[in-house]
């Protein structure tokens, strides 16, 4: 890499370093950022399909943008400090299901066909725990 190249072209970059460690490396599962072209690098180099997977930070904080950016009811967030509300619930929202997400990596020993049948349950579970009402 020259000093002149382009620290921005992540796709470039991660397809050569994959290229460079595929003798000792066989790359099957890619964890980045969720916001870069990284992981296209990384599949470029490859001649099997690699899985992507968003960092647990990155995944976090896309949910919380997503819970800020919706629509609730006119009457959801009462109160002269509603932004604030929305923004408490879109956090509390996203520790919520990180949580749910490690202690089910850690129920199911990382097994991801487990974990990705638990998950939605978790989903209502949350919206029931927001309704006020107890599972348990």
């Amino acid at each position: 890499m020259s000093k002149s190249d382009p620290i921005g072209d992540e796709d470039r970059w991660s397809e050569i370093v994959a290229r460079n460690i595929s003798n000792e490396v066989q790359v099957t599962c890619y964890t980045g950022d969720g916001d870069s072209r990284s992981h296209a690098g990384v599949s470029k180099a490859s001649e099997h399909t690699i899985l992507h997977f968003k960092d647990i930070r990155h995944l976090g904080n896309s949910l919380k943008r997503a819970v800020y950016a919706a629509n609730f009811s006119s009457n959801m967030f009462k109160g002269s400090s509603n932004a604030n509300l929305k923004n408490r619930f879109a956090l509390s929202i996203k520790h919520r299901c990180i949580t749910e997400l490690k202690m089910a990596h850690k129920s199911y020993n990382g097994d991801l066909n487990k974990i990705k049948q638990c998950m939605p349950k978790v989903a209502d579970a949350i919206v029931v725990c927001f309704g006020g009402r107890v599972l348990w």
